[in-house]
């Protein structure tokens, strides 16, 4: 009995070295595999017999070794930590991206062809006729320059709405990531709870499980935990993505009626949702209304920075949330949508080119106050108290910058701006050079004479003058010059990115200490690994060599003592 009794020791050692070397092997095999975590055999001793006792108690003898589990290393502090600080990191390299695109776009990463220089040129044009008046080649070439700034802020302006499509793709990209990801979570949690039930290593699907997570962590922040059966329950945004083996998936929400602009939403429609103003039609993975940053915590993820640059819809100087005729859904969202990146420099950009538009119309074509309204009433100004080109050289009243589809005057009154018109609007876009003064013969009909004298500078001087004084009117703060509202502009557009930047370097290093030391945990040591290999091969040759012994023993018994007294 007791030789028997050896060999299942030394069996259970051949066991237990087998699965260590397979386990080692398995390691060494995964060395580069992304996001692998190296494993390791816990042993420990199986049952005990008694073989007799002394005085201190019973004498036991071990029955060999038993393999209690195959555990991966891993410490899930640092998993946590690293799931919290890569949401993070996504968020504000978005943000330094788009700011540095932005920057690109409006032309101060240029050598040339920048706004602020278009906008320089189109005052020196102004301030060549006030030193040359009667020349038609300088009245030419203000027309010139005036149509490169129109060119410009359309370049601008479309190319941000161009850009606002390109992130609505990321945002696309992203939601159905999301979805995919979720979907590898819950088949990983069915093999896991498969195989571990029924005692088989799922160490594997751990491993495509955690990386999925921490893909997962890259887009939104994400919230979970492991359950008894080895499943896990993700929570995006407080909201339940994978639970009991059930994929809750993220749909897509027109963000308005005029663009195709979409926002991530709860729901089992495989088509895109209409806009809703009430915002009932589904659960919003993001209110998108309040503010967000590192104050308050929600700075989290790659999707949330694509929503907060693209915003809902692009934006103009006209663009004003309107309390009184929304819904308090609509209403908070307009507010959000001027706090998004994009829009508000839309906002931004538009209300310098409608102030440089409205000082050269009104100053070359005035107004008079008939009625303060609303909405005001404005008349031409009579000849005989602004004899704007009374000579039979010029017309009287003819602005320089026009609306596309709407006269200036009709039947000798102002056609006021109406927010809800977009073609009575002097907005980007909507701005073209008046036809009636495209051609050479046609340069001298601008009224740049307040006295009908074509050699008198007054006008020419007196738009000078505004601009460089403080008359855009902004937010709460002091009103503006030309050229301190577009350092405000660019410099609310350079702070932000240089912000952003400096978050995402920190970021970058913070998020780097933590997987590094994750990997010092999980990571495969080729080095320690062939130790453990040599160890288990020792190993396994004891025991193979008891098995031997044991082996030759019995065939010396039966086969070697069988033949006594024969």
């Amino acid at each position: 009995m007791g030789n028997f009794s050896t060999f299942s020791v030394a069996a259970s050692g051949l066991y237990a070295a087998q699965a260590g070397l397979y386990t080692t092997g398995h390691n060494m095999s995964n060395v580069d595999t992304l996001g692998y975590c190296r494993q390791r055999i816990l042993q420990n001793d199986f049952l005990y017999r008694v073989a007799g006792s002394n005085f201190s108690g019973p004498m036991k003898v071990g029955l060999g070794t038993d393999i209690s589990s195959i555990n991966q290393i891993r410490n899930q502090f640092l998993d946590i930590q690293y799931r919290q600080e890569n949401p993070k990191l996504h968020f504000y390299d978005v943000k330094y991206q788009s700011g540095t695109e932005i920057e690109s776009i409006i032309g101060e990463l240029q050598s040339d062809y920048r706004t602020q220089s278009v906008i320089q040129d189109l005052w020196d044009a102004i301030n060549e006729i006030a030193l040359n008046p009667e020349g038609l080649e300088v009245r030419g070439n203000f027309i010139s320059t005036a149509v490169t700034f129109l060119d410009k802020a359309d370049n601008v302006y479309n190319r941000l709405i161009d850009y606002q499509y390109n992130l609505d793709g990321q945002v696309r990209e992203d939601v159905d990531k999301i979805n995919q990801l979720g979907e590898e979570i819950k088949r990983c949690n069915e093999l896991i709870a498969k195989n571990e039930i029924s005692g088989d290593n799922a160490n594997d699907y751990r491993d495509v499980r955690n990386n999925a997570l921490d893909e997962l962590s890259k887009l939104i922040k994400i919230d979970y935990k492991e359950n008894q059966d080895g499943s896990v329950t993700v929570l995006i945004e407080g909201n339940e993505l994978v639970a009991n083996n059930v994929v809750n998936k993220l749909g897509l929400r027109y963000t308005s009626t005029d663009y195709s602009f979409v926002e991530p939403v709860f729901t089992n429609s495989a088509s895109i949702l209409p806009y809703d103003e009430t915002g009932l039609n589904a659960k919003a993975l993001f209110s998108l209304t309040g503010k967000v940053g590192s104050a308050y915590n929600n700075d989290n993820g790659h999707l949330k920075a694509l929503l907060i640059t693209r915003g809902i819809e692009p934006a103009n100087s006209f663009t004003t949330p309107d309390e009184i005729n929304s819904t308090k859904f609509e209403y908070e969202r307009d507010v959000f949508n001027l706090s998004c990146t994009i829009p508000k420099v839309m906002r931004e950009m538009d209300t310098l080119v409608n102030s440089i538009v409205k000082l050269v119309n009104n100053s070359v074509s005035p107004l008079v106050l008939v009625n303060a309204g609303p909405p005001p009433v404005y008349d031409k100004a009579p000849d005989s108290s602004s004899p704007y080109g009374i000579d039979e050289n010029k017309s009287q009243h003819i602005e320089v910058f026009s609306r596309k589809y709407m006269d200036r005057f009709t039947g000798g009154v102002y056609n006021n701006e109406d927010p809800d018109n977009y073609y009575s609007l002097y907005t980007i876009g909507n701005i073209e050079i008046n036809p009636m003064l495209l051609n050479a013969e046609d340069y001298d009909k601008i009224a740049f004479s307040a006295s009908g004298d074509i050699s008198d500078t007054t006008l020419p001087l007196e738009i000078l003058d505004k601009w460089k004084s403080k008359f855009i009117s902004y937010g709460s703060g002091e009103d503006k010059s030309i050229d301190d509202f577009y350092g405000f502009i660019v410099n609310n557009i350079g702070v932000t990115t240089g912000e952003a930047k400096n978050f995402v370097e920190e970021q970058e290093i913070l998020v780097a200490q933590v997987d590094n030391k994750r990997k010092e945990v999980s990571g495969v040591s080729l080095d320690e690994e062939m130790t453990n290999m040599l160890t288990y091969q020792h190993a396994y040759n004891a025991s193979a060599r008891v098995v031997n012994v044991i082996d030759s023993m019995i065939d010396k018994i039966i086969n070697g003592t069988g033949r006594v007294g024969i």
